[in-house]
């Protein structure tokens, strides 16, 4: 493996950086609780996405109190869109130590960092490093990939061995001076050159005279990424329960799948019209077809039927409550994986 002087990667890197910088919203001042938030925003979403979502939440959470003082279903609407609502979740968990344990400011180094909820490895090392100006690494999926092409490794980079090779390989890089701003130029190459398709963008990268895979034309097959198991697929019936303009929701438990965000009557299994009468003692005629739908999470995939079911049921369980779709659109937090169903309800209206 040919070591690349880390003279010319820091330089060209950061040239590059300056040359290409886009002035993102989290990137105006070294705010830790901004870049905390985008980075926890980040992860799993794309920059473009999470853009109106982070003036949104900082608007409305401008400190870190705000966030840690804020109401669940509030912030869980306030999030809803992303995704991943255990983050958020975590994020006010977190917001409470800081509250707690340091005087409402994020602490300084990655160690006491990665001590706050929902708060790793890598996040800890991006805040610690941009805010802070911390000799700090920040590995993430951009890092692995661009260190995994530039230096030839074609083992499986989601091995827990590869993933610590290829951050030691990194770490030597990191410079002294301006650190936050060389882990954020590796961010941005891995999001706009060194992306993870079989046809990156080579000839506009400011490492390619120095990059294994590039010069051996092996961009197709690195980094070598295992596949992931099949997800489980699971059925399940979608009951929109309607009274007197008014639609019936319910809170999921506090762990678990979509944990204390709102749902609609959830059943498992493909119920016909013919069940769902039987079982909610409804008429067959107040009883209408809604769309199918798909939503996949990390590890489950939901096939899903709607019905829509007009009725007089004061109580469709002893859990839920009838709201309006005022409430609905602005109020509770529906997941993103009923949002065939808010659409059709809000269509309808």
């Amino acid at each position: 493996m040919k070591k690349i002087e880390e003279t010319f990667m820091q330089e060209e890197l950061l040239y590059w950086y300056d040359n290409e910088y886009i002035l993102l919203p989290w990137r105006q001042d070294s705010d830790p609780y901004k870049i905390w938030v985008s980075e926890i925003m980040l992860q799993q979403t794309r920059v473009e996405a999470v853009i109106p979502y982070f003036e949104r939440f900082i608007k409305r959470l401008p400190t870190v109190r705000d966030l840690a003082e804020i109401k669940e279903d509030e912030l869980m609407k306030l999030w809803q869109g992303l995704g991943y609502y255990r983050r958020v979740k975590n994020m006010q968990v977190a917001a409470k130590q800081i509250m707690e344990d340091y005087g409402g400011t994020l602490p300084k180094t990655k160690k006491e960092l990665m001590s706050l909820k929902g708060i790793g490895d890598y996040t800890a090392g991006a805040i610690a490093s941009i805010a802070y100006g911390e000799v700090a690494p920040a590995v993430d999926g951009n890092i692995l990939r661009i260190f995994a092409r530039l230096f030839g490794v074609k083992d499986n980079i989601r091995n827990t061995k590869v993933r610590k090779h290829l951050g030691q390989l990194y770490e030597p890089y990191i410079p002294k001076e301006r650190p936050g701003d060389f882990n954020q130029a590796l961010m941005d190459l891995g999001r706009k050159i060194c992306i993870p398709s079989k046809n990156p963008r080579c000839e506009e990268c400011p490492l390619f005279s120095k990059c294994y895979t590039y010069k051996h034309n092996l961009q197709s097959s690195i980094p070598f990424l295992e596949k992931k198991k099949a997800r489980r697929k699971e059925k399940k019936t979608i009951l929109v329960f309607e009274k007197d303009g008014h639609i019936w929701i319910r809170k999921r438990p506090k762990e678990g799948l979509l944990s204390s965000l709102y749902e609609y009557t959830t059943m498992d299994g493909h119920l016909s019209i013919e069940e769902v009468e039987e079982t909610f003692t409804v008429a067959n005629e107040t009883i209408s077809t809604m769309p199918s739908s798909k939503h996949i999470f990390s590890h489950i995939e939901w096939d899903m039927i709607g019905y829509y079911v007009k009725t007089n049921i004061a109580k469709v369980d002893d859990e839920g409550m009838y709201v309006s779709l005022s409430d609905i659109k602005n109020t509770y937090s529906i997941p993103t994986a009923f949002q065939a169903y808010t659409k059709w309800l809000l269509k309808k209206r």
